[in-house]
Formats: C-alpha cells, structure tokens, sequence
C-alpha cells in the first residue's frame, strides 16, 4: 500500500508543478486540468503493477495564503487486482510559497480530503500513508515546519461492498512552533464497536511524544488489510491498550510503553480454537537501544495460566522495518488445566523461554523452553512458521527423569490416542529415565487426517526409556516384569522394544515358573488403523512345561489341539516368539498369527508316555499357526534317538500328524523298548526309522524300516542266520483302529537272494484274528507256510512246511540282552482259545538226525494248553511223543517219551554225540504257579533215561580233564563213557528251568547235579560231584552206619570231585575243587551252597518220589 500511496503523491507533486508553469494565468483564473489529467493518469498507472490510476475533475488554482499553488481533485483512484486499492474524494492540496521561495522547494502546507475509503490491498502495510504528507525531499522533520493543516474529515473502510465508517478522521495542524495531531477511527467490528484514538504533539524539531488509545480492538478486523497481517485473522480478542511514545529530535523515536488488556475471546486456527480467558501484559520499549522489558504478564489460554516478565530486543532492515526479536521469559507459578488434552492438571513451578521471531519468515525461533513441573524437568527447542491459520511446528522436547505416572499426565489424550491407551493399560510401574518427543509437522497435519490414514514418519517422533518397568505385551499373558524398556512413536508407527527382565508363569505349584527375557519387541507400522496387526517379538528360556502352558492361553490356544498333558513335561526351553495380532481392535477380532522357535534342553515326560520313559530331549520346536514341527534327538527308556514331530494345525487335519523316529540301536536299545523278542534276534546296531502317523498319544499307524546291513540277524526259532555286511531289511505297516490299538501289521523281510517274505496279521485288541503269508523257503528251511484264521472266536493256527529246519530251535538269538522278568507264555497273542496245527514232511535236525512226518497239535481253552499231542520218527525208525492232557481240576499231566533220545539230543544239538538212551519225562503243568522246592512254579517233573553212552561232552570232558580223573577223559574221547541211568527233578517258572538231585552212572563215573538254566538268558548255575570209580567207589557208601558218613548223599561215594557249571551255556566256566576229593561226602555238601541262579522263597517242600539209582 506504501507503493500506492507514493504513486498518489507524486500525481500531487507533479500536478503542482504544472501549476508553477501555468502561474500567471491560474492565479488569475485558475487553469481546468481537463486535457492533462488523462495523460497523467496514465504516466502513473505504469508506476502501478497490474492496476491503474485515474484522476477525474482536476483543476491548478492559487492561494493567497500561501503565495503558491493550491490543487483541486474531484477524486483519485487507484485499482490494484480485484479492485483492491484505495478512493480519494474532493481532495484540496495548497503548496507552501515560503518553502518554495525561501528555500526552493516544494512542500505541502495544507492538504485537506473530504473522504477516503481504503479497500483490502495486498500491500505490506498501511503506515506507508503517511508519506503522502511528506514534501518530496527533507525528511519529515524539515517537512514539518511548513505544514500548517493537513486532515481526512471521513475514513472509511469498505468491507464486503460496504464502506464503513462512523466519524473516522485525522487531523493534524500547526499551533505555534509545535504540531498538534489526533486520530480517531470508529468503526463497528463484526462483535462489536471499536475505536482508535491517538493524540501527538510534535515540535518543529521532530521531538515531541504521541499517545494511542485502543477501545475493543479486535485483531482479526484489521486481518484483512494485509498478508503481514493475515495471522490476525483468527485472532477475536477485543483489546483494551495504552500506548505511550516519546520522540527525540529529528523525529525519530525514543521510548515508549505500553499496557495492554485482553477481554475473553477466542483464537481460531485452523481446526482449533483457543479459548483466551485472560492477558493482561505491561511492556517499556527503548527505541534507542531496541530493547523491550516484559513486566507483569497474566495469562490464562485455553487453561493454561500462569505470569511472565522477561526482555527482549529487536532489529530493524534497510527499510526500517522490524526483522527480527530476540526475547528471553522467565514464569513461575504456572498451571495447564486441560481435561481434553491431559488426565489432570499440570503445575510449573519455574519457566523460562528464549527464542527470536524472524519477521521476514513470520516464525518463531525457540532456543530453549524449559519447565520445571509437578513429575519433573523438560526443555524444547525448534521453531515455529506462522503459517495463515495453519502454524507449523518443528519442535523438539526433551524430558528427564519421571515417574511411569508423570509420563501419562503429560502425554496429551488426543496425541495418538491408541498408543496412549496401550501404555496405560499395559505398562506398569517403573519410572522414565529419559525421553523426546519432536514434532514436524504443521497444524493440519494433525486435524484434517482420516483417522485411520498413517503419518509421515517425521510428523511426530516419541521416545521414552523406562527402567525396572512391567509390560503387558499380550492380554491374557502375565507381565515382563523390571525391564529396560524403550518406548518410540515415528509418525503412525508405534515400537516398545526391551532387555532383559522376567515373566513369572503360574506353576502347577503355588511358586511361579521364572521365564528369563532376553529381548523384546512391540512395532505397528501404524497404530491409527485398529484393525492394523501389530508385530510381538521376544526371546526368552525357562522351564518348558510352563512356557508351553502359556502359549496354551487365549488367545493364542496353540496346542489345544494336540491330545497331550504338556503339564508332564519339564525341562529348560529357549524360544523366540513372533506374534502379529491386532492389539487395538475389539477383542473379536484380534485373529492371532505366531511363529515361535525354540530350543530344548534336558527335556523329559513325568511319568512315560506310553510305555516310552522320555528323558534327556534336546533339539528345536517350531510352532505356527499351521502347525508344529520339531526335530532332535531324545531318549526313549534310556535309549538315545533321532526324531522329528509334524503336527498340522488349523485348516490340516490334526490326524495327519507324523512323528518320525530314528538312529543306529543296539539290540539292548530295542529290549529296553519294549521290544525284547526282536533284541534278542539281532546282534550289532541297525538303523531304524519309524515313522508314526496321526495324533502322538493315539497313532493311525506306523511306519517301520531297518537296515540290518550293519547286524546280524536270526529268525529263531528258525536256523536261519544273517551275517554281519549282507544285505537285508525290514519293512513293516502297523495300522491302528479308532481306538488307538492295533488292527493291522504288513511286513516284509528282504534278504540276499531270496523272494521278500511277506506277512499280514489282523488283529482285535491284543489278539491277532488273522494272519497269511507267502510260501517261504530259506536256508533248509522249504515251503514254509502259516495261516491263522478266527472261527467262532477261537484262533485257527495252521504251520506246514516242507522241510523245517529244528537245529537252532532252543539256540541262537542274542543272549547278551537283558530282559526283564516276565510271565512264562507261550503266543499270547493267540488269546484264550486256540488250536495250533504244525505239520512237516521232515524235521531237519543238527548233527544230520532228521525227522519224518512231523504232527503237532495243541489245543488252548480258557488260556490253558489243554491239549498237545506230538508225534514223529526219526530215520532210524524209532519214534518220539509228547502229550499233555488234563489229570484233576488244578493241573494237567504232561508225558515225554522215546525209544532213543540220543536222537532227540543231537537232533536239537543240546549234545553232538549222545547215543542211545531209553526215555520218559513225565509231570505236572500247574492251572496256577504253585510253590515247588520252595519256588512258585508252572510245571514240575521228572527225568528217567537208561542204557546210553555219552562221547565228546565239553562239559563233562572240562570236569574230568580238571579233575585229573585221566581215564575217564580217555574213555570220553575214545569210545565214550556208558551209563546205566539217569534221572532227576525238575520245575519251571519264571523263565528257569530248575533241577533237582539229578544223578546218572555207570560203570567208570557217577555224576550229580541241581542248579538252574535260565531260558531267557541262557544262563546256567549247574554243580555237583562227579564219582570216579563209581561201581567200587559206591560199594563203601552201602556199609552200615560208616558208608553214609563216607560218602554223603546217596549216589555218591567216598571218594567224589565237586564241580560247578556258570555263565552263558555253551560259554560256561567249569570249576573243579581238588579239596573235595579227600572231604568226607556228608560234608561235601558245603561246597554246593549257592549253586542255583536263586529268584526267592527257599523254604522246603516235599519233593517228588526219585527212585534209587544205585540199586
């Protein structure tokens, strides 16, 4: 507006200076610009950037007064852009004669305009008029001295198309050698009337003092005039305000002061509105040093109340305008009362605030804010653009140490509302020890976003590091309790990272289960968007049972489906959990999605799952909403072994679990499995897989394959033998019912040049219903076939066989596996009623003594072999029987008999050359065990063999030969020794065969014996005396009184060698004691205590009637 007003005078001035030409005749008549006014408007509209200026009515005339020219004007125009500008009207100008012919220069004495209205310009600013009454050169000082009235009778303002005035004027004239000035604007704002009335007395010197009077001015009416004013815009506060200012000589100012009263109003921004309840502010401005002293300022803004008093200073640019104000404030006593932005009100106690407000940027420049309040310390720094009702801010605050509590009062409620929420829902305790919070971002920024779009990551950046604090990183989980926790916001993202710190688990105890926490992480990209997944990292160990009982809670229920008590499992668990949940949508739509990974240490099953005792797991777990996997290895009954576990969640079925299990085992390994009749079969360390498909406590099936290339294997009681390096496998299907059991096993064995024998069994329950398999010949064993079949609930067993091969049928099989102490039955699986048929052609026996015509019937009812009938005959012609049948309601008589069972021991190779031998076993098989020598037992009996010779028996070859008994071992080497007779008892149970008092003799040696055979094992404790001599040497022991003294037992004699059998059969160690030959026979007998493996009670029971071998 400065421009324009510069354009209006110099019309003025050059107008004038026409007038000076045309002197003679416009003091005489005056001189009608007419012609001139259209040229000069258009000399003037060039001055004017996209306006014009037009002047109409103008006429030269001249004062008598002044001696000089005077202007007449009916008005003057100057358009801008949408008729923007300003209307002079009736404008009367008279130029000073004495400043003209005194001292050669043009000045305005009197310039007097009937009305003025001025319309919003988009000039800088409107004190610039003033120039219009200032003479071309000088300066306002020289100026002054020839003014002698200058006036604008009527000011108007136009707004909206309506000018407004109401006795608005300025006047300024001469009294003497002073200048005296008054102003006063009324006019009627948009609330209300307001006025502007200023006063001046101004020497010819320039000094003198002016005064104005503010009355309900509003900011915001004056907005409109100016972009330098367009902040004022928003601002509805009426004013109350006395402004004082001294000038010095030359005009220029001195001092000043101000007070200044804000009346109740409102300051709109863009989308906010302050409420400004009080300002009451009192200020002395030194224009010479440009130095301001702020006293007594009251302020309550929109709650926040508090005083100020401070200084500051200011600089002015080449066109004396302010650039800048530097200002420092210091408060105390200060409180921020905003329910809508904070929980409860904030005291200050001390403020201070430095900061430069650069006008040519409209911004304000904070160099340090600082707060001491009721929670802490603060301090911010930034600036602050002024921007047209939309201010931007570039703040940054930092906080001290705080109290958790501190922290939530002073974050604003409706700054990021949902993180805010969070942290005080889920953070507990503790205290801040730092933070910052920036800001970047201008007013808008805030306001006009949809509340679920995301900010910029710059808009606004939190960050807030607690100590020893408690956070709740998922509802439903217990706290992460004394972490080191860092809080961040960037614009709409939101992070809570930590270190370190516990979780306390409930137990199944009252103490709680510690999990260690390692790290921990809480990221939205954007927490605006409720329904925005949030990701939740940790990592952490502790004991697994309770871990995993933790991921079982809502709303995770990770292993619900998995049919397994997880309470039964303890050991130490590393993981690291991946959670991505929406934390701030309503609880029915907080879907979970996990991953966790752990690491599994010492891990083991209380109790056994199964018939498996779980110990020493170790390996990694991974566990999503898909699924679980784990892998590593684990020891099953003390037995160490690969794994790997598949366990499909969610949409899979959960029965198509896989649980796979693997690992080189030793044939100890597989008994302490449960599986001894296997172990038993093998020697050296296969590799196994099984895999086992459905859920883990209630299988579909199993699968099996074992590499036998590393092992030996027997198929005892087949002869047949794998060696160690051939190929071979196992290949088997077990498939279980709904139930869990066992309905189905498929099998099938590869060996080296041979067709797989392949095998299926049925079964209901423990009990196999139906078996078939494929014609088999192996070894020497032709055409092996089985059959079972179920006929009105009685298993049908049918085995034929072309040639079956008997010469390992009590050998082979490992005899080093330890098994546990069992119940003595034979092919349980049969059930309680069953009939065995086995026939074959031939019987191929050991030391080439073959059978033909092999039948063998049993019959089983109620789980008791009720019937076995056995015949054969062997190829010398003599024939072999075996029959059981029922004698009385308590037990059932079994009868063994041939002609020679010199045949039956090599044919079996208990003994390579025994020949001969008439014999008949015969005794008694118990419904119930019953107790016999002291012993429970299934069966006892007795043995009777006549008429045999024995040649080349190991055994009895070591006794001699250690005896020194050098005939004797002759004979046995030679053409053997013969025997009259032999006979004993014996019992059976619990695995070991017993036998008691068993004598044999013949001419050249009588031997005893008693001791056990332990069939599982093949262990045997068997001693006794061998009787050199035995014809003459039993003679002694016939005297009366004397002989039973000499020698002992009867059988026996007077001279007799105590031996003693140990160890694995056909491995035994054979001791001799020398001591014995010279040992009286009835003391003999101390040297056999302890013979016998021993398994309990030992109290004496009659024993079976033994006929007298020595008569």
């Amino acid at each position: 507006m400065k421009r324009l007003l510069r354009i209006i005078s110099g019309s003025i001035i050059l107008l004038a200076m026409i007038a000076v030409l045309l002197y003679g005749g416009i003091r005489a008549f005056g001189l009608p610009l007419g012609f001139l006014t259209q040229s000069l408007s258009a000399v003037l509209t060039t001055l004017v950037p996209q306006g014009s200026v037009d002047i109409k009515e103008g006429r030269l005339g001249w004062s008598s007064e002044n001696n000089f020219f005077a202007l007449s004007i009916g008005n003057l125009r100057i358009r801008e852009a949408a008729n923007a500008g300003l209307l002079a009207e009736d404008i009367y100008i008279e130029l000073s004669g004495p400043a003209f012919w005194n001292n050669g220069r043009l000045a305005i004495s009197k310039a007097i305009i009937e009305k003025l209205t001025l319309m919003p310009t988009r000039v800088n600013d409107l004190p610039a008029a003033t120039s219009l009454f200032l003479p071309s050169g000088g300066g306002p000082v020289e100026g002054l001295q020839y003014i002698s009235e200058i006036g604008v009778r009527d000011i108007r303002v136009q707004s909206d198309g309506n000018p407004d005035g109401n006795g608005s004027h300025f006047l300024m004239m001469r009294r003497d050698s002073r200048i005296s000035a008054s102003v006063q604007i009324e006019y009627q704002g948009q609330d209300s009337a307001s006025s502007i009335i200023g006063t001046a007395e101004i020497k010819n010197d320039g000094s003198g003092q002016a005064e104005i009077a503010l009355s309900s001015f509003n900011p915001r009416d004056i907005g409109r005039f100016s972009k330098l004013l367009a902040p004022l815009r928003g601002i509805q506060l009426p004013v109350t305000a006395m402004i004082n200012v001294n000038f010095s000589e030359g005009g220029r100012p001195k001092d000043g002061l101000v007070d200044l009263y804000v009346n109740p109003g409102i300051v709109q921004l863009t989308g906010a509105r302050l409420d400004v309840r009080e300002l009451v502010a009192g200020a002395a401005v030194d224009f010479k040093e440009r130095e301001v002293i702020i006293r007594d300022v009251r302020f309550n803004v929109a709650g926040v109340a508090g005083q100020l008093a401070g200084s500051a200073n200011y600089q002015l640019n080449e066109n004396a305008r302010l650039s800048k104000l530097n200002f420092s404030m210091q408060g105390n006593g200060a409180s921020v009362d905003l329910p809508k932005y904070f929980k409860e009100i904030v005291n200050i106690s001390r403020s201070r605030f430095n900061g430069v407000f650069d006008f040519s940027k409209n911004a304000l420049e904070v160099d340090a804010l600082e707060l001491e309040h009721d929670f802490g310390k603060a301090k911010a720094t930034g600036i602050i653009t002024l921007a047209e009702r939309n201010p931007h801010f570039d703040i940054t605050a930092n906080f001290g140490s705080m109290s958790r509590a501190g922290t939530e009062a002073l974050w604003p409620i409706t700054i990021s509302p949902n993180a805010r929420k969070w942290t005080e829902a889920n953070l507990v305790g503790g205290a801040l020890r730092s933070g910052s919070l920036s800001i970047n971002a201008s007013l808008q920024d805030f306001i006009n976003r949809k509340r679920t779009d995301p900010m910029r990551e710059e808009t606004m950046l939190l960050d807030l590091d607690f100590e020893n604090i408690g956070v709740r990183y998922l509802a439903h989980l217990p706290i992460l309790e004394n972490t080191e926790a860092q809080f961040k916001l960037r614009g709409s993202s939101m992070e809570v990272s930590g270190k370190g710190g516990v979780i306390n688990l409930p137990s199944n105890t009252e103490d709680v289960s510690p999990v260690q926490v390692e790290t921990v992480l809480f990221f939205t990209p954007n927490y605006r968007d409720r329904l925005q997944p949030v990701d939740i990292n940790f990592s952490g160990s502790g004991v697994s049972r309770d871990i995993l009982r933790a991921i079982n809670l809502p709303p995770l229920r990770a292993l619900g489906r998995i049919n397994f008590d997880f309470e039964r499992l303890l050991g130490d668990v590393r993981a690291e959990v991946d959670l991505r949940v929406p934390v701030f949508a309503p609880p029915e739509q907080r879907k979970v999605s996990y991953q966790i990974e752990a690491e599994t240490r010492n891990l083991h099953v209380g109790g056994k799952a199964g018939p498996f005792k779980i110990t020493n797991g170790r390996g990694l777990i991974s566990l999503n909403n898909a699924g679980l996997s784990a892998m590593g290895r684990v020891e099953a009954n003390g037995v160490d072994s690969g794994f790997s576990w598949l366990q499909p969640f969610g949409a899979a079925d959960p029965d198509d679990a896989r649980l796979a299990v693997h690992g080189f085992f030793s044939p100890q390994d597989i008994a302490d499995l449960g599986q001894g009749w296997a172990a038993t079969r093998i020697e050296g360390n296969p590799h196994i897989n099984l895999l086992i498909s459905g859920p883990i406590t209630k299988p579909k099936n199993y699968r099996l394959f074992a590499d036998l290339k590393s092992a030996k294997l027997t198929l005892q009681p087949l002869a047949f033998e794998k060696p160690v390096g051939d190929n071979g496998s196992i290949e088997a299907v077990l498939e279980n019912g709904a139930d869990g059991k066992i309905e189905e096993i498929r099998a099938r064995l590869n060996l080296p040049k041979q067709k797989p024998a392949r095998i299926t069994m049925k079964f209901d329950g423990p009990l196999m219903t139906d078996l078939e398999m494929t014609p088999w010949s192996l070894g020497r064993d032709q055409n092996l076939q089985a059959r079972v079949e179920t006929v009105n609930n009685q298993r049908l067993v049918n085995l034929t066989a072309d040639k079956l091969d008997v010469s390992r049928l009590f050998f082979g099989g490992n005899r080093k596996v330890k098994l546990p102490p069992s119940d003595f039955t034979i092919l349980p699986f049969l059930g309680n009623e069953a009939v065995v048929e086995v026939q074959a052609k031939q019987l191929v026996g050991a030391n080439k003594v073959n059978m033909d015509g092999a039948r063998l019937r049993v019959v089983r009812e109620k789980g008791l072999h009720e019937k076995l009938a056995f015949q054969g005959v062997f190829s010398d012609g003599t024939d072999l029987l075996m029959d059981i049948e029922r004698d009385t309601v308590f037990y059932r008589k079994f009868f063994v008999q041939t002609e020679r069972a010199g045949n039956l021991f090599r044919m079996l190779d208990w003994i390579d050359e025994l020949y001969g031998g008439a014999l008949v076993v015969q005794g008694n098989i118990y419904d119930k065990q019953q107790k016999v020598d002291g012993r429970l037992r299934d069966l006892n009996g007795r043995l009777i063999m006549t008429g045999f010779r024995a040649r080349n028996v190991p055994v009895l070859a070591s006794i001699v030969s250690l005896a020194s008994l050098q005939g004797i071992s002759d004979t046995l080497t030679g053409d053997g020794i013969k025997f009259e007779k032999a006979q004993g008892n014996f019992s059976f149970g619990n695995g070991r065969l017993n036998i008691k008092k068993g004598r044999m003799h013949g001419p050249a040696v009588g031997i005893t014996m008693q001791g056990d055979y332990d069939l599982g094992s093949g262990d045997v404790d068997i001693g006794g005396t061998v009787i050199p001599s035995y014809t003459l040497n039993s003679f002694f022991g016939k005297i009366p009184i004397v002989g039973p003294l000499l020698s002992g037992r009867r059988g026996e004699g007077v001279i007799g060698i105590g031996y003693r059998v140990s160890g694995e059969a056909g491995k035994a160690n054979v001791l001799v004691n020398p001591l014995s030959v010279l040992t009286p026979g009835f003391l003999r007998r101390v040297f056999e205590i302890g013979i016998g493996l021993g398994d309990g009670d030992k109290d004496s029971l009659p024993e079976m009637e033994e006929p007298d071998l020595a008569k």
